[in-house]
């Protein structure tokens, strides 16, 4: 399993969209991390480096350890399905510092608009939307660079595929 591979022309859509469309592109960029980061966990679900983390998802019981010795296929339906952003970084990154959840939350559940941004006329808006892009293209060029099968460069907040 090659991760990420698939997501290359996704990638390149961002460069097209972001411009006119920061906020959809940051919630797109999001979903890709989440795909990388579930990606890199099925093909690595044996390593000692994941299951040394004592994963569970109170109460409903899923746990890391549970589920790494099933097929591919049931993996995903019986463990993958069931964890979100949060729960895949947590299993993936030691270093609690990066917290995409967070900030895709923010995003898509309106937080920021909600709070704050629904008092600003649409330009002002338009230039938080860049600022949440720029910051998960950020965390996008950490993942991939990372965890993926091939890397990219950022450029003034342009994605180059290596």
């Amino acid at each position: 399993m090659k991760i990420g591979i698939k997501d290359k022309s996704t990638i390149k859509a961002l460069n097209e969209i972001s411009a006119k469309y920061p906020f959809a592109a940051s919630l797109l960029v999001y979903a890709i991390i989440e795909r990388i980061l579930k990606e890199y966990i099925i093909k690595n679900r044996k390593k000692r480096s994941l299951l040394d983390y004592s994963y569970c998802k109170c109460p409903s019981q899923i746990s890391l350890q549970n589920y790494h010795r099933f097929k591919k296929e049931d993996f995903v339906k019986r463990f993958i399905k069931r964890i979100t952003l949060g729960d895949a970084q947590r299993i993936v990154l030691t270093n609690g510092k990066r917290d995409y959840a967070t900030a895709r939350n923010d995003l898509i559940h309106s937080n920021s608009y909600l709070l704050e941004q629904r008092k600003y006329k649409k330009t002002k808006r338009h230039d938080i939307n860049k600022q949440s892009y720029k910051t998960a293209i950020q965390h996008l060029n950490f993942v991939i660079n990372t965890f993926s099968n091939f890397n990219i460069v950022l450029k003034d907040q342009v994605i180059v595929l290596m």
